[in-house]
């Protein structure tokens, strides 16, 4: 779904089209990135139990790389415990070995059968405030690219302008619209940020 500034009343079909252009790359750019920051923000451990934390580990299966999710059923017993039942029983060390040479996840698992669990381990006061310290700058590298997409679009615009294909009151409007998309998203990303925030200094 795209921004209703895409329809610009009044505007000729050419000129719509440039601006519908524009404003729909850009606009599927800042999703790319709001996206990112999502899967980014669920990889972080908290504390607590979350089949998120290792659904795209990657694991060596068949010749290739695979994900957890691809090769087993994630599961979460209790608050804090992760286990994984591998469908293939060939495959459980392979499942193993990637959990635990993920030094960002820090975990230690252990197998039964063609079961792979693991505790996830109690958070310090300390090691919550390094979490939420990392959770801001992964929110400026997301709030960068968002800029970067709304530059890139109002670059276009500009060159438009320039070479006469867009007058200068439909590239203000396009800039305008720019505006209005990476407000949009930057306050998505401002959401998804307090909200994990929460969940790590919850103890």
């Amino acid at each position: 779904m795209f921004f209703c500034g895409l329809c610009i009343p009044g505007a000729k079909p050419d000129i719509m089209s440039i601006m519908q252009e524009i404003l729909k790359n850009s606009e599927e750019a800042m999703k790319r990135g709001l996206e990112y920051f999502q899967t980014e923000m669920d990889s972080v451990q908290a504390g607590r139990a979350q089949t998120s934390l290792i659904e795209g580990v990657k694991v060596d299966a068949y010749g290739q790389e695979m994900t957890v999710k691809q090769v087993g059923t994630i599961s979460t017993p209790d608050q804090r415990t992760l286990q994984v039942q591998v469908w293939d029983q060939s495959l459980v060390s392979a499942v193993e070995k990637a959990i635990r040479d993920n030094q960002s996840l820090g975990l230690s698992p252990a197998t039964d059968g063609n079961m792979v669990r693991m505790q996830i381990p109690a958070m310090t006061e300390e090691r919550r405030l390094d979490l939420v310290k990392g959770l801001s700058e992964k929110l400026e590298a997301a709030n960068v690219t968002l800029r970067n997409a709304r530059h890139d679009g109002l670059k276009k615009a500009k060159t438009a302008k320039e070479d006469g294909s867009m007058p200068e009151d439909e590239y203000f409007k396009t800039e305008k619209a720019l505006d209005e998309l990476i407000k949009k998203y930057q306050a998505q990303a401002e959401q998804i940020f307090a909200a994990k925030k929460q969940e790590v200094l919850t103890v």
